[in-house]
């Protein structure tokens, strides 16, 4: 399970790196569990007494979401590399939580006011398929798309 915080504002580099590991790994121990939980005999909480016969039931159930459901995991090729990546990347540093605790960098002399979208700096645009290698894959690609519609507001900021 990932880790907890306490008495503390947030992960270190480590913990949240090991965090997310568990995460990618189970997200899809959870999206099985929601797929068995559609039917309504395994929505909610067993009786003991059909422990005997719960093999049975699962394996039936199974078998019907394999035959009409789609798999939870459609394109497997990448899943070597990724998992590399993700070891690789485990303990790297976080470079900018360093620059923004340096306290020479956090004295501002001057803020400059800044106009909207004219003064934005010009950052380089994005394919899906960069965005995907930097966040290794597609999972937290979704989750940003969704965070960014739940944070929204009917103006759009």
């Amino acid at each position: 399970m990932p880790a907890f915080l306490p008495k503390e504002k947030k992960y270190t580099s480590e913990q949240a790196n090991d965090n997310r590991m568990i995460t990618v790994i189970r997200w899809i121990v959870e999206a099985a569990n929601g797929r068995l939980k559609q039917f309504k005999y395994l929505d909610k909480i067993v009786p003991n007494s059909t422990l005997p016969y719960i093999f049975d039931y699962i394996s039936i159930v199974a078998a019907l979401i394999n035959a009409f459901q789609a798999p939870c995991i459609q394109d497997t090729t990448n899943d070597q590399y990724i998992a590399g990546e993700m070891l690789q990347r485990r303990n790297k540093k976080n470079v900018l939580e360093e620059k923004l605790n340096d306290k020479e960098f956090l004295k501002v002399e001057k803020w400059e006011k800044m106009e909207g979208a004219t003064d934005t700096p010009k950052f380089p645009p994005m394919g899906l398929a960069e965005l995907n290698d930097i966040t290794l894959g597609v999972f937290s690609v979704k989750q940003a798309i969704s965070y960014v519609n739940e944070h929204i507001d009917e103006n759009g900021l």
